[in-house]
């Protein structure tokens, strides 16, 4: 049976040789874009840091109006971010042992360099748990430790490409970087990172690139650094003042 097959298959394709030329493509596409579909909702199903699982948790805490569910199709769902003060007390909390509070903001740079004129990049503003916790790799130096959180002391992580795009790629730790109207200390450089998706923040763009800089979080109120991530609030307040954002119940 299967010659008897294969033999009607050969006097077919001799005969119509573009037409089984596009039947056999066509397949193969199907058979192609499939396994590319299922291999990718594999990858991207798995836990993107395998040995944490079971102890690496998103925290959520239901601070909306009970009269106005978050989300009016599942009212028992709570906002997918904290505010600023609900944050202040999960990080000021002994229960876990490790934890970040962070956002996404922007910053200006002003290089050393003439060349290089100061442009606008976006910043995470982090706690100094963030390396460990989500396994940063660092081609030079570290990231800050927890003293610095307090401070706040004026110390950053560059992306391995922004050091490559000020310093060309050299040993930057222990340099100085202006941002805004304050110089910083270097205190670590990333290795090539690119988690896809950035797990550590799907709010604000799954497969957008990392940050360029990461500083310590508490620099937000007296630089007044703005979110440039998502925000919600349930309640009109004035927006004109940085603090009033601060003591909001803004997400």
């Amino acid at each position: 049976m299967f010659a008897y097959m294969m033999g009607i298959a050969w006097r077919s394709m001799r005969r119509n040789p573009w037409l089984t030329l596009l039947l056999v493509g066509g397949i193969a596409l199907g058979i192609a874009v499939s396994n590319s579909f299922v291999t990718v909702m594999y990858v991207m199903g798995g836990h993107p840091i395998p040995e944490k699982e079971g102890t690496l948790f998103y925290v959520e805490m239901d601070a909306w109006d009970p009269q106005r569910p978050w989300d009016d199709d599942k009212p028992e769902v709570p906002p997918d971010q904290l505010t600023w003060m609900d944050a202040q007390a999960v990080l000021a909390s002994d229960i876990p042992s490790h934890k970040v509070v962070m956002y996404k903001s922007e910053v200006t740079v002003h290089p050393e360099s003439k060349e290089v004129r100061p442009y606008r990049a976006l910043a995470r503003m982090c706690t100094s748990d963030f390396f460990s916790m989500f396994d940063v790799p660092f081609a030079h130096g570290s990231g800050w430790g927890r003293d610095a959180d307090k401070g706040p002391e004026p110390v950053v992580v560059l992306s391995f490409e922004t050091n490559n795009k000020l310093f060309g790629g050299e040993d930057s730790v222990g340099k100085t970087i202006r941002l805004e109207d304050r110089d910083f200390k270097i205190a670590g450089v990333m290795g090539p990172w690119r988690p896809v998706p950035k797990f550590y923040d799907t709010h604000n763009g799954a497969y957008d690139e990392i940050e360029a800089i990461y500083m310590p979080l508490m620099f937000a109120e007296p630089m007044e650094l703005w979110s440039t991530g998502n925000t919600s609030n349930q309640k009109q307040f004035d927006r004109s003042k940085f603090k009033n954002i601060m003591g909001s119940e803004t997400v």
